[in-house]
């Protein structure tokens, strides 16, 4: 555990999903708020849901295609900026009707993210960690994320709106996205 830990390019990597998936649980919490503020009734969540459900079915289902075309850091770059894009979008939704077009991005952010975690994480960690590694990273980037969202989502819609909240997550998923653009230029400099 201590030598797992240890590793710089893991603690990277982890921040860097972590803050992506503080902005994940923010669209279960703060955009169906938002929703339900906007008129949404249990219907329009559930096709809120179901939407992105089905959106992430193609990015599953045709996964190995994807990694044969893109590098899976490459592609968590597009779903750390579809992710500040999608918040962004939600920010101006002023009708449930858009929340839900804009549920639609969830093709770009979500499955990725999760396929992708599991991809780098083999990537920085030594092979008699990998298992350890994938445990104790899902317990830090999702885990603690789903604890701490609601709270933090509950305190700046109260402290501010609905929109203004969904700009600040927009605006936290810079960070990984900026992390992610640092990490490929490391690799790129690394001695082959």
């Amino acid at each position: 555990m201590k030598k797992l830990l240890m590793n710089k390019s893991y603690q990277r990597l982890l921040m860097i999903l972590f803050l992506l998936m503080i902005t994940g649980f923010a669209d279960q919490f703060v955009v169906v708020d938002k929703l339900i503020a906007l008129g949404g009734d249990r219907i329009a969540v559930s096709v809120k849901f179901a939407i992105q459900s089905l959106m992430e079915i193609p990015i599953y289902l045709f996964s190995a295609k994807l990694f044969k075309k893109f590098e899976p850091s490459r592609l968590l770059l597009v779903a750390a900026l579809m992710t500040g894009v999608k918040f962004v979008a939600y920010g101006f939704c002023a009708t449930p009707l858009w929340v839900l077009i804009v549920a639609a991005l969830q093709l770009f952010t979500h499955p990725i993210i999760v396929l992708t975690s599991k991809l780098l994480i083999q990537e920085v960690t030594p092979k008699q960690l990998a298992a350890s590694a994938q445990i104790v990273g899902f317990a830090i980037y999702f885990g603690i994320s789903g604890f701490l969202t609601p709270v933090i989502g509950t305190w700046l819609v109260e402290r501010f709106d609905f929109n203004i909240t969904c700009w600040i997550f927009a605006c936290i998923a810079i960070i990984p996205t900026w992390m992610i653009i640092k990490m490929r230029k490391r690799k790129m400099n690394q001695p082959a």
